[in-house]
């Protein structure tokens, strides 16, 4: 009977305890829930970069209690929170909408550390301004290329993990950018931004993938399961729209360039690279788009395909 009593009583106060807890996580999110909508929609910058500075000192605070990698967040629909099939990558990142029309992207990684059997919570730095040669260089944490990412896809091959990333930068007043970014982890844990993964397309040292395009349309970028061919060899790949100039004498002029109708390409993941395909047989109705009406009213252009 005692052994009984001591099981329920141990019982109850995990309950309580994990309870507690919780409640811990939900008092954080609506004080987080306040700022991002503060982040989001503030009357000015410097009621932004104000609310901002308070999030991030508040997130941090978060991310770093005992199994915060379990607590979704959910609320904060402005905050972009993604997370890999393995749990070892938790990516939770926003964006602020200057009044110039200019963008500066904010994230912190939780990053699983075996030795410590637990998670590093590491802050990334946007300094997209100071990377002279973005296609081609390696980043990390002091030094990332801001964007807002919104799938995270793992691979593995010869025992490294690839975490694929799906981005979207606001770029200028006169275009847009998708970016395909890779991130590894390397040496005392910490995140290593691109890789020189990606074949067929692009410079033969190309450690992330770039789409420009105009700021008055919209491109798809997206992983999904489609045929390489006529209806033949069905892969998971990431699918895209195939972009050219509204005009040839616009070559070059990455505002003029829009997606061609109906032409889509993509890249498949095979030996540890993603192989480029050219004109894919694109079987699946593409889904509905989100549009940026006004970047005044900070609506950011992602697929409603993540």
């Amino acid at each position: 009977m005692k052994k009984i009593s001591v099981i329920f009583i141990l019982f109850f106060l995990t309950f309580i305890v994990n309870a507690q807890k919780k409640e811990d996580f939900l008092q954080d999110e609506d004080s987080l829930k306040v700022l991002a909508n503060l982040i989001l929609s503030g009357k000015d910058d410097f009621v932004k970069y104000n609310a901002n500075a308070r999030f991030v000192l508040l997130m941090e605070n978060s991310l770093l209690k005992e199994n915060s990698i379990d607590y979704p967040y959910d609320s904060l629909k402005s905050i972009k929170i993604l997370c890999a099939p393995d749990k070892k990558v938790r990516l939770v990142n926003w964006v602020i909408v200057k009044k110039d029309g200019t963008f500066e992207y904010f994230a912190f990684l939780q990053l699983y550390n075996k030795q410590k059997k637990g998670y590093d919570i590491i802050s990334l730095q946007d300094k997209s301004d100071e990377i002279q040669f973005p296609d081609i260089q390696i980043c990390d944490h002091n030094k990332w290329y801001g964007a807002l990412y919104y799938k995270i896809i793992q691979n593995k091959y010869a025992g490294k993990k690839y975490y694929t990333l799906l981005g979207w930068d606001g770029n200028d007043l006169i275009s847009n950018k998708k970016i395909i970014e890779v991130l590894t982890v390397g040496a005392k844990n910490k995140p290593v931004f691109g890789a020189q993964i990606f074949s067929g397309i692009g410079k033969k040292n190309s450690k992330r993938i770039f789409f420009e395009y105009s700021e008055s349309t919209t491109l798809a970028l997206r992983y999904e399961n489609q045929f390489m061919s006529k209806g033949k060899n069905r892969k998971n790949m990431i699918v895209f729209d195939h972009l050219s100039p509204l005009d040839k004498s616009m070559e070059g002029n990455m505002q003029y360039y829009v997606p061609d109708t109906n032409i889509q390409d993509a890249f498949y993941f095979k030996n540890g690279k993603w192989h480029y395909i050219k004109d894919i047989d694109a079987r699946n109705p593409k889904e509905k788009k989100h549009k940026i009406r006004n970047r005044t009213e900070h609506n950011h252009q992602l697929d409603n395909s993540h």
